[in-house]
């Protein structure tokens, strides 16, 4: 897994390929709007995923994360690029940050066509060799209101960048991403956000977000009140011995917490090997509804600043619910 880590590190530090558009691709490298990816908890990196152009059922790739035709290469080409930056709490040289946001992604801007890509993902960038979990992967294109829509919303959680790179007019073209960049933290606003993104070929997703001061559960106190719906959620139940795993929420806008997650071919993601976090809305309980989030359903990350990105479609959803193969029950 770290082997995967840092060959991850080292394609988004570098110009790749001779693509001019910056966008989510499919493994044909064609353009799509948006897609989600799930990486299974195996040596072989394999993943399944469903994209804006096919998503009636889970595509089983037969690439591995790294290949050069898997969808995360695929959207990393990034010729002409404006500007770039990753963020994660966990580095590679081993630091890891039990403050300020929880976050894990990548943005990125194009300085020709000022459009770009923002991948929300669940991997920490020190993945133990021999050793590789579950994560998720969200990949959305946006134009440039989008990027920096999205940039504004980064700051709120204030995340830890560890890769940077700008033009030196990045201001003059994207100033907060430029400000996103340049690490600022917030200073005056809402310090929790409801807001709409749209992607470039205007799909739209809701966004939720919390700065670190704001001591609430993301999916129970946040966004299961907003969307009016009961929540499956999937987050990482193993991650350290003291973390203090919160249980179901089973009053109004239940919260159930996801057991056991079978992949597309019938292969389980084990809850001890699966650092993805995700919600699906229960069906016929107000919307369907599905969740990429930051934060695990722990007592440390109430404190931790995060977000979720929201899709409501039905057929997408359905997917994410035919994953769910045992969830505690409220009694």
């Amino acid at each position: 897994m770290r082997i995967i880590c840092l060959c991850l590190l080292f394609l988004i530090t570098i110009v790749v390929n001779v693509s001019a558009d910056l966008s989510c691709k499919d493994e044909d490298n064609n353009d799509v709007d948006w897609w989600f990816m799930y990486l299974q908890d195996d040596d072989d990196a394999k993943y399944f995923y469903v994209t804006s152009e096919n998503y009636n059922k889970w595509q089983m790739s037969n690439e591995t994360l790294m290949s050069n035709r898997s969808l995360l290469f695929r959207g990393l080409n990034l010729e002409y690029l404006a500007a770039y930056a990753t963020y994660n709490d966990v580095f590679t040289n081993g630091t890891t940050f039990d403050w300020g946001g929880a976050s894990r992604g990548l943005i990125a801007a194009s300085g020709t066509v000022h459009a770009g890509i923002w991948i929300i993902h669940s991997m920490p960038l020190n993945g133990t060799l021999n050793q590789t979990y579950g994560e998720h992967y969200l990949c959305l294109t946006l134009d440039k209101k989008g990027v920096e829509k999205a940039a504004e919303l980064l700051v709120l959680s204030e995340p830890h960048f560890n890769s940077t790179l700008q033009v030196n007019n990045l201001v003059e073209f994207f100033p907060l991403l430029y400000n996103a960049i340049g690490r600022n933290t917030l200073t005056a606003g809402d310090l929790e956000l409801d807001v709409e993104l749209s992607t470039l070929k205007g799909r739209k997703f809701r966004f939720f977000g919390k700065h670190p001061s704001i001591y609430k559960e993301l999916y129970a106190d946040i966004v299961a009140p907003a969307l009016g719906v009961n929540l499956f959620v999937r987050t990482d139940r193993n991650s350290c011995s003291t973390c203090q795993n919160l249980p179901n929420k089973c009053n109004d806008n239940k919260i159930y917490n996801i057991k056991e997650v079978v992949g597309p071919q019938g292969r389980s993601i084990s809850a001890l090997t699966d650092h993805s976090k995700w919600a699906v809305s229960q069906k016929n309980s107000g919307g369907d509804w599905i969740c990429i989030g930051d934060l695990n359903r722990h007592q440390s990350h109430l404190s931790r600043g995060g977000s979720a990105i929201c899709l409501e479609d039905s057929v997408v959803s359905e997917r994410y619910r035919e994953l769910i193969s045992s969830y505690e029950e409220c009694e």
